[in-house]
C-alpha cells in the first residue's frame, strides 16, 4: 500500500503547534523544569502529528480524499453537520454528502461507528 504524501502549508503547521497549547497549561511548567524548553518544544510539534496520525491510517487504507479526511476529523471531535459547514465554509448539504461517502467508504453505520474505529488505530 502506498501512502499520499501531502503538503502542509506553514499556517497549518503552526495551527497544529498552536491549538494543543491553547487548551490550556497542560503541564507546561512542569514539563520546561523536568526536561528542559527544548524538549518541551519538540513535544509541542509532536502532539498534532501524533494526534493525526490515526486519522491519515484510515484515510490511506480507506482511500478517503482530502475533504473527506477534514469531515472526518471534525465529527470525530463531536460536531454536528452545520457546524462542520461552518468551519469548512461548505454547505451543509456538501457537509451530509461528505458523511455520506464516509460512511459508504468505511463501512460503517454512523458517527459513533466512526469515533470507534478511529479509536482503534489509536491504540
Amino acid at each position: 500500500m502506498e501512502l499520499k504524501k501531502e503538503k502542509i502549508s506553514l499556517l497549518g503547521v503552526i495551527i497544529m503547534i498552536v491549538v494543543p497549547v491553547a487548551g490550556g497549561g497542560y503541564g507546561i511548567e512542569d514539563l520546561v523544569g523536568t526536561a528542559g524548553p527544548g524538549v518541551t518544544m519538540l513535544v509541542f510539534i509532536a502532539i498534532p502529528f501524533l494526534w493525526s496520525l490515526p486519522f491519515g491510517l484510515v484515510a490511506a487504507e480507506k482511500g478517503l480524499t482530502q475533504r473527506e479526511r477534514e469531515v472526518m476529523g471534525l465529527a470525530y471531535q463531536g460536531l454536528t453537520n452545520p457546524e462542520i459547514a461552518e468551519a469548512l465554509t461548505i454547505s451543509r448539504y456538501t457537509v451530509k454528502r461528505h458523511m455520506h461517502n464516509l460512511i459508504e467508504k468505511l463501512q460503517i453505520q454512523g458517527r459513533m461507528e466512526l469515533v470507534h474505529l478511529v479509536g482503534q488505530y489509536k491504540k
